[in-house]
C-alpha cells in the first residue's frame, strides 16, 4: 500500500538489478546509469601533443623544386655538366678492393668470418669501424670484443653489409670536403639520419630494420656521386659549381647517378630498385611500396629535424604517411619524440642550420 502511495507520489520508481549471477553463484555489480557514461559526459579525447613534427612555417606536402632556379647566366655551364654527367664512358666511385674482397664473401651461402676478418684487417678504417660498432650500445654484449672474427660473428652478414658500404660512403663524402664543415659531410649526416629514421619506422610496420637501415643509408647515393663527380670537374679548371645549380642538378641527376653505381657496384636487389626511383610515388601493385613509403617519410623527418635542407612538411598529410595510415594520433606523436631521440643517438654532431 505505501508503495503504491509513493508511486502516486513520485511516479514509478525504477529498479536496478543487484547483480549477475554466473553459474558459481558469484555475483558482480551492476552499476546504474550515470551521467559519466552518456555522449554528452564522455571523457575528452586525449591531447595530440605538438613537436618538431609541426613546423612553424606554412606546411607542405611536397619538396621544393631547384630545376627552375638555375640563373641565366648559368645556363651555359648547366648545359655542360648535363652532357658531362650524361657520357656513358663516365669514370664512377668504386668500391675500394678490400670492401670488395668482403662483400664477395659475404654473399656467400657459407660464410666464413674468420676468412673475412683475415681480409678486414688489411684496411685499418674498416677493422676499426666494425670493432667500434660492435661494441656499440646497440650491439654490445656481456664482454668487449677485441677479435675481428668474433665482431663478425655478433654483427651479422646484413649490418657487416650495411658497415662496409657506410665506410665507403663516407670515404667519398670527406674526401671532398675542406677545413670545415663540407657539403659532402652534410651529405654523409644526412644518409645516416635516415638510415637510423628509416630503421624506425620499419620496425612500427613489421620491416626488417636491418634492410630499412641500408635502404635509408643508400637510396640517395647519387648525391654524393654527383658531388664526387663536380668536385672533379671544377678541379680540372671549370667554373666554380654554385650550390643552387648543385641542387638543380642533383634534383634531376641523383636518380639515375644512384642506380648506375648500384649496377657498377653490384648492389643486392631491391636497392638498386629503390636507389633509381624513390621519389615516385608507389604504384598500387608495386612490392616494394611499404619500404618506398617508408623512405620517403624518413626524408621528411630529417628534413624536419634539420638534418638534410629545411622543408616545412605537414608530415602526417605526406601520401607516403597516408598510404602507411599514419596519423596524428598521440601514440604517433610519442614515436615520433623517441624516433628524434633514436636518430640523434645514433647520428650525432650538429644538424644544419
Amino acid at each position: 500500500m505505501l508503495r503504491a502511495i509513493m508511486d502516486f507520489i513520485f511516479g514509478p520508481v525504477e529498479e536496478y538489478p543487484a547483480g549477475n549471477t554466473d553459474d558459481q553463484g558469484t555475483t558482480t555489480a551492476v552499476a546504474p546509469p550515470s551521467e559519466a557514461t552518456t555522449p554528452s559526459a564522455q571523457e575528452p579525447e586525449p591531447e595530440i601533443p605538438e613537436g618538431w613534427w609541426t613546423p612553424a612555417e606554412p606546411p607542405v606536402t611536397r619538396p621544393p623544386s631547384y630545376r627552375g632556379r638555375v640563373q641565366p647566366v648559368d645556363v651555359g655551364l648547366y648545359d655542360e655538366l648535363k652532357g658531362f654527367l650524361a657520357d656513358p664512358n663516365l669514370k664512377l666511385p668504386q668500391v675500394p678492393q678490400v670492401t670488395q674482397e668482403l662483400l664477395s664473401l659475404l654473399d656467400q651461402d657459407n660464410v666464413s668470418f674468420a676468412r673475412a676478418a683475415e681480409v678486414a684487417q688489411r684496411d685499418s678504417v674498416i677493422t676499426a669501424e666494425i670493432l667500434r660498432i660492435a661494441n656499440s650500445s646497440q650491439f654490445r654484449g656481456i664482454r668487449e670484443i677485441r677479435r675481428l672474427d668474433m665482431a663478425f660473428a655478433r654483427l651479422g652478414v646484413k649490418q657487416l653489409r650495411s658497415v662496409l658500404l657506410g665506410v665507403t660512403m663516407k670515404a667519398i663524402a670527406i674526401h671532398t670536403g675542406g677545413n670545415k664543415k663540407s657539403l659532402g659531410e652534410q651529405l654523409w649526416q644526412q644518409s645516416m639520419a635516415s638510415a637510423a629514421a628509416s630503421a624506425g619506422f620499419a620496425q612500427r610496420y613489421d620491416l626488417g630494420p636491418e634492410d630499412a637501415f641500408m635502404a635509408g643509408l643508400l637510396h640517395d647515393i647519387g648525391m654524393l656521386v654527383m658531388l664526387k663527380l663536380i668536385h672533379d670537374f671544377q678541379g680540372r679548371g671549370h667554373q666554380r659549381i654554385t650550390l643552387s645549380m648543385f641542387y638543380a642538378l642533383t634534383e634531376e641527376w641523383h636518380e639515375h647517378l644512384g642506380l648506375r653505381l648500384a649496377d657498377s657496384w653490384n648492389l643486392p636487389s631491391p636497392l638498386p630498385e629503390l636507389i633509381g626511383q624513390h621519389h615516385t610515388f608507389p604504384k598500387i601493385d608495386d612490392p616494394l611500396w611499404k619500404l618506398r613509403s617508408i623512405v620517403m617519410l624518413s626524408d621528411a623527418t630529417c628534413a624536419l629535424l634539420r638534418y638534410a635542407r629545411y622543408v616545412p612538411y605537414d608530415l602526417f598529410a605526406l601520401p607516403a604517411a597516408q598510404k602507411l595510415c599514419f596519423a596524428k594520433t598521440p601514440a604517433n606523436c610519442k614515436f615520433l619524440a623517441d624516433l628524434e631521440r633514436d636518430v640523434r643517438k645514433r647520428v650525432g654532431g650538429s644538424t644544419l642550420s
